[in-house]
């Protein structure tokens, strides 16, 4: 029977069996109370009842997860990228390097991030800095040295609220875009058809995060290379598009309507028929569509820090430098007139074109 009691040296003792009937005993460490030890108690007999329960000495440390890690993914990734992380493990998680994989928690990560912030550490830094961080306990994960990656719900605070929040297109602080080269390297590293698919489209249509999450496959029009915005999923419930101008249809390439058919033929059906489903079927969280597969794939390519709502900028910038009527771009990001792309984005008209006055005097002089 499982037991917690106290030794005579005043210590906690959890007393228990394992999946395999072997009687266990865990020491807790000086000072833990009572409340400690059945907390912990608890946390075992859920391993025990999955099966994955393992002794606290067979568990590895950090640095020599991190180690093997970074050996399985020598040839898997770029030398720059794989010189990144090893940089990281190296200089910046010392912290962690003793600390056994199954001892690392949420809120020893989040204390780690703040501390970071608090030192002066550069935001970019840290988020690559957590992205390494991230992929090590996902492997840890993988070979179940720890039942879940207690990453999920670390957020490095004090940050810009992501625009889904607010005033969808009116940044807080310098708006960050990316160029067609650092697109290209995002898309190259995320491998997970779903999330390339959904960061592609994202950089392709200027659609906002919840009408990317409240798509369906309905909403596709094949036969016109273009998507419908017709809703959004936002704050956990499905909703109209932010604006009547928020209802329309984006151009798709023809490459993009590639990628989206081949996802279509991998997506797993859903009860709601979404393009971009959890993998439980149901609309994704935005907020974790952030930290667990965005961020992540922005550090791994090595890119400058930025929101996930940056892309729809991105999107904006490059048809603008493009040349392309502001009014088309206006309308294809969903906006409620042509003179708010304007202030948005109007800094990155060109505000000089000699061609246009030279064809201008040709038309009227000859």
């Amino acid at each position: 029977m499982a037991q917690v009691k106290r030794t005579a040296g005043g210590r906690w003792l959890l007393d228990f069996e394992d999946q395999f009937k072997r009687r266990r005993r865990i020491k807790m460490k000086a000072g833990a109370t009572k409340d400690d030890a059945l907390q912990e108690l608890g946390r075992r007999l859920e391993e025990v009842d999955r099966g994955t329960f393992v002794s606290s000495k067979k568990i590895p440390s950090f640095k020599l997860v991190g180690d093997d890690w970074l050996k399985h993914k020598k040839h898997q990734i770029g030398r720059d990228s794989w010189g990144n992380h090893e940089r990281n493990l190296r200089l910046h998680l010392t912290r962690f390097h003793d600390v056994r994989m199954n001892r690392i928690t949420s809120s020893m990560l989040q204390k780690f991030m703040d501390a970071r912030l608090e030192e002066g550490m550069d935001r970019n830094t840290l988020v690559k800095v957590k992205g390494t961080l991230n992929q090590v306990l996902n492997y840890g994960v993988l070979h179940k040295y720890l039942n879940s990656n207690p990453m999920a719900p670390v957020r490095i605070t004090a940050q810009r609220k992501d625009s889904e929040d607010g005033q969808e297109d009116q940044p807080e602080g310098k708006m960050q875009v990316l160029t067609p080269e650092q697109i290209k390297g995002l898309l190259n590293v995320e491998k997970a058809p779903k999330y390339h698919c959904l960061f592609m489209l994202a950089a392709f249509s200027g659609a906002r995060q919840s009408e990317l999450l409240g798509l369906k496959w309905s909403d596709i029009d094949w036969a016109n290379n273009q998507v419908q915005i017709r809703r959004r999923f936002r704050s956990g419930r499905f909703g109209p598009p932010k604006t009547k101008r928020s209802f329309r249809r984006i151009d798709l390439g023809p490459k993009m309507v590639k990628e989206l058919k081949a996802w279509k033929l991998a997506c797993p059906p859903n009860k709601h028929d979404l393009v971009f489903p959890s993998g439980a079927g149901n609309p994704m969280n935005g907020r974790n569509l952030v930290q667990r597969h965005f961020e992540p794939a922005i550090a791994t390519a090595c890119l400058p820090w930025i929101r996930f709502h940056d892309l729809r900028h991105t999107y904006a910038s490059i048809q603008i430098q493009k040349g392309r009527d502001v009014v088309y771009i206006s309308r294809q990001l969903g906006h409620s007139k042509p003179s708010v792309t304007i202030d948005i984005y109007g800094h990155l008209v060109r505000q000089t074109n000699p061609d246009a006055a030279a064809d201008l005097e040709a038309e009227v002089l000859g």
